[in-house]
């Protein structure tokens, strides 16, 4: 079996303004939820006592009671956009900074805070653009060695936003196997 040192789990768009609930059959805020039928089938019904398969798995990742879930560390890829924003023209207004959109979902806000997160705060569809993205990876590799690091992508806006992360993940420094 093959040593493992760390698992870098990325979330991608893990915000209110993307997988939110939509309760009620409100409508989404902006053009860029994936809608009330995606949010059941990531989610669940949201219904009291349920559980949020979600914020559920995620919660278990960093469980401190669960083995090895010290090697584990969280890669927020949050959108996070000043209140003005070009690309508010295309997408709508969506993830703007300190907005209660921008906040994680479900019971995933206190995870921002932990010793094992790191986050990204990107303005752009491509994480891989963020200037502190390569940093920010190095720093929760935290000297493990590429071989022995696994990777996760949990993400929505996958013909997107999780294709360019994988996509810089497989091609620019450090460069993880496929």
């Amino acid at each position: 079996m093959a040593r493992i040192d760390r698992v870098l789990q990325f979330l991608v768009c893990p915000q209110r303004d993307f997988i939110g609930r939509l309760d009620d059959g409100r409508l989404p805020s902006n053009r860029l939820h994936v809608g009330s039928f995606a949010t059941t089938r990531l989610r669940g019904t949201g219904l009291a006592g349920a559980p949020d398969p979600y914020v559920d798995t995620v919660r278990t990742l960093v469980d401190p009671e669960r083995p090895g879930s010290d090697r584990v560390r969280l890669i927020l890829d949050e959108d996070w956009h000043p209140n003005r924003c070009d690309e508010f023209a295309v997408f709508g207004r969506h993830c703007v900074k300190g907005s209660d959109g921008a906040r994680l979902v479900g019971a995933l806000e206190d995870l921002r805070w932990r010793p094992q997160t790191r986050v990204i705060r990107a303005n752009s569809i491509n994480v891989g653009s963020s200037p502190r993205t390569r940093e920010i990876i190095e720093e929760a590799l935290g000297g493990a060695r590429i071989e022995h690091t696994r990777v996760g992508v949990f993400g929505v806006w996958t013909h997107i936003k999780v294709e360019y992360l994988l996509l810089h993940l497989s091609t620019m420094a450090p460069v993880f196997p496929h």
